[in-house]
């Protein structure tokens, strides 16, 4: 069986293929620290609108609680105004009460001097009586006559019985008199009672609302502090904002200036080609000068089996395009069905190489004869340097570049001229 070999200027060309691909990727370490610093800012500035939502939640919460005691204030204010108004009614009752108590008094105070006056009155001729117990029945004996003497006989019994009858009438008065003092001033005492009461109630209130107007107060000073705070964060978003779009043009810039220097490294490289066509031709020229000359023995080569346009197999088993070839580089970007889906081998081959990057995890490099693949962003692989591997042989998983996401793979193929080409060509 005859095998074909690698010839030296692909080595060659594969080698400058790789350098060229590692000088002008997009994460060099400049552009790798201008991502760093937009995810950076993109962290603070979402930190910073949680603050910014968080601080008008608590807003939201201060102006109904501010509200809510606003509203108990009124009711307060309320009953107190009530209150205030059930003790002047009171104190007018009282006051008229207590006119009314004046009143009896001096009605009282007037028939008691009446009373003391008749008692002295009566005393004064009870006392004449016993003085002359003769002298009372000496106008009766004076009469003229029967009916004189049971006339003025009679007269003189009216006239003691009229002073008796007024003493009782007036001392009935005083007992009704007496009787309506006490029910006033008992009326008085329980109106007083009552306006304590409410005295009493109203200092309680007007210290409940003096408590809630230093509440509110309190309340208010929180919002405006909040305020303060809320605009604060508002300057920090506009000015995140700010660094992040001058982030966004340096990348822009940065990724620019790559690609200008991806293409000066491909121009560099289309004439490295020349220089070993032109290389081969003279060797090619000095062989059939030399042909009578016995051939060297020729050296080892990997035995790479020829892969013919249309059978590289797709590298993620259940995975899809989400970036073709060109958008983003020169490699697609495929996304596999989960976080660290695993990569195959797209055709047999010889594994050139295979080597960690910083920002984007391993590399493993297969030569199938007129195609070379990359495989970039892997996990350790699970293939060596110089191990000969199988079509859909598993040889990693994703997920091993902190600036590709877990379950993405960038996927290139460059050709024997070492060109990188879209590799849907080859599927």
């Amino acid at each position: 069986m005859r095998h074909t070999g690698i010839p030296r200027g692909v080595w060659g060309l594969l080698l400058a293929a790789l350098c060229a691909l590692l000088s002008t990727s997009v994460f060099s370490q400049d552009l790798s620290e201008l991502e760093r610093q937009r995810q950076q800012t993109l962290q603070q500035q979402k930190a910073t609108q949680q603050r910014i939502d968080k601080l008008n939640r608590e807003l939201a919460n201060l102006d109904a609680l501010t509200a809510q005691r606003l509203r108990d204030l009124r009711a307060l204010e309320a009953e107190i105004r009530r209150l205030e108004k059930e003790k002047a009614d009171l104190g007018r009752q009282i006051n008229l009460l207590q006119q009314q108590v004046r009143e009896t008094e001096a009605e009282i105070a007037q028939n008691e001097a009446r009373l003391a006056d008749l008692k002295k009155r009566l005393a004064a001729l009870v006392n004449s009586l016993y003085r002359e117990q003769a002298g009372r029945y000496l106008p009766l004996l004076q009469a003229q006559s029967f009916t004189d003497l049971s006339v003025r006989a009679n007269w003189v019994g009216y006239l003691g019985n009229q002073q008796t009858d007024l003493i009782e009438r007036i001392n009935r008065v005083l007992e009704q008199l007496n009787g309506q003092r006490e029910r006033l001033v008992l009326l008085v005492r329980d109106l007083n009672a009552k306006q304590a009461d409410r005295q009493i109630k109203i200092n309680q209130l007007t210290d409940s609302r003096a408590q809630l107007q230093s509440t509110i107060t309190a309340l208010r000073q929180q919002a405006e502090g909040r305020k303060v705070l809320l605009r604060e964060s508002l300057l920090a978003r506009n000015e995140l904002q700010s660094q992040l779009n001058s982030v966004v043009a340096a990348i822009t810039k940065e990724q620019r200036r790559l690609a200008e220097e991806r293409r000066r490294r491909e121009e560099e490289a289309r004439r490295q080609r020349e220089r070993e066509a032109a290389e081969r031709r003279r060797q090619q020229l000095a062989a059939q000068q030399n042909a009578s000359r016995p051939p060297p023995e020729p050296e080892p080569v990997a035995i790479i089996p020829s892969v013919v346009v249309g059978t590289l197999q797709f590298p993620v088993p259940g995975g899809r395009i989400v970036a073709p070839f060109g958008t983003q580089g020169t490699y697609q970007v495929i996304q596999g069905p989960g976080e660290y889906s695993p990569v195959v081998s797209a055709a047999s081959g010889i594994v050139l190489d295979e080597y960690p990057v910083s920002n984007t995890g391993w590399w493993i490099i297969i030569a199938h004869g007129n195609v070379t693949s990359f495989y970039i962003g892997l996990q350790e692989p699970l293939v060596q340097k110089g191990q000969q591997v199988s079509k859909g042989q598993r040889i990693g998983y994703t997920g091993g570049a902190p600036l590709i996401p877990p379950d993405t793979l960038w996927f290139a193929v460059a050709n024997d001229n070492g060109v990188q080409v879209d590799p849907s060509r080859y599927y």
